[in-house]
């Protein structure tokens, strides 16, 4: 089973992350020793993708360096001076493509662990279809977009539904020499998936999901990992190398558990706090820190 290419979305500008986000681009952000664009990149090898794109406009030259220092033949960067929007981005690498071939969608920020047949039954959708989407289901404390399917097929999104429901998880698969060629910025459900003119289907996988696309969420999950769970996205990080076992013994990154330092420097803490990059020495609220930025967060 192979996936020709896919794109990994990273021009995005980092809002949810908060302050840090304007300085940091989100997928370098750090899952210990490793950063979620590294994570992401083993994840979609794992997938069985022969070449992987990945679009850059915000903090482009720090993700150019980065992807430079990564030395991956088979991955390469995109950079975007205007911002093409997902649609956009997805079109601009089909055109490199010359619209051929299957292409994986996936953000940086999101990890979707689910039995490998479930790829397969897309991979076969998409022979008679454009784009199969992968759903995830979310429960009544959740507020997602949610998608109204009839008969395994896309037809309507409401947005902002309080739970339960089924959404969009971020991931598609698609058949580039069936999507209707566009140009300049669109995003995705108007250049790609154009449910209202073509049959979209929805796979349902059963497994676990990984979203750290905001600030919070990446504050919680970060603690979280350090219990084990969710404990797909934790046995996938420990096989990739994302976390340093001597330092791990030695205290979970810091001095207790309500702290992770992920610098080299000692940190004086009374909070709960991820500590990004050296700039603190006294922590004393809840949050994350990098250099002289402080992001709040309630426990």
């Amino acid at each position: 089973m192979k996936i020709d290419n896919a794109l990994i979305l990273c021009a995005g500008f980092g809002t949810r992350m908060g302050p840090i986000g304007e300085v940091l681009p989100k997928p370098l952000w750090p899952v210990f020793e490793k950063t979620l664009l590294e994570l992401q990149i083993r994840f979609v090898k794992e997938l069985g993708c022969k070449k992987i794109f990945i679009n850059a406009h915000h903090r482009a030259q720090d993700l150019r360096e980065f992807v430079q220092d990564l030395n991956h033949g088979d991955v390469e960067l995109v950079f975007e001076p205007e911002i093409l929007g997902t649609g956009g981005a997805v079109h601009s690498i089909a055109s490199k493509l010359n619209y051929q071939g299957s292409f994986l969608y996936l953000a940086a920020d999101q990890f979707y662990f689910f039995d490998q047949s479930y790829l397969l039954q897309a991979l076969d959708l998409i022979k008679e279809h454009p784009v199969a989407l992968f759903g995830l289901e979310f429960d009544k404390e959740s507020s997602y977009a949610d998608l109204e399917i009839e008969n395994g097929l896309l037809k309507n999104i409401i947005k902002q539904k309080v739970g339960p429901g089924v959404t969009f998880s971020g991931m598609a698969l698609v058949d580039l020499a069936q999507l209707k060629k566009s140009s300049g910025y669109s995003g995705f459900f108007e250049s790609v998936c154009r449910y209202q003119e073509d049959e979209i289907p929805v796979v349902m996988p059963e497994g676990e999901y990984v979203d750290w696309g905001s600030g919070s969420r990446y504050y919680r999950g970060m603690f979280d990992l350090l219990k084990g769970t969710p404990e797909s996205f934790y046995k996938f990080c420990s096989k990739w190398g994302a976390f340093d076992q001597e330092k791990m013994n030695q205290g979970f990154y810091g001095p207790s558990r309500s702290l992770i330092n992920l610098t080299a420097s000692d940190i004086d803490a009374s909070a709960k706090a991820i500590v990004l990059k050296k700039g603190a020495v006294k922590v004393k609220k809840n949050g994350l820190y990098f250099e002289n930025i402080i992001d709040e967060f309630p426990v």
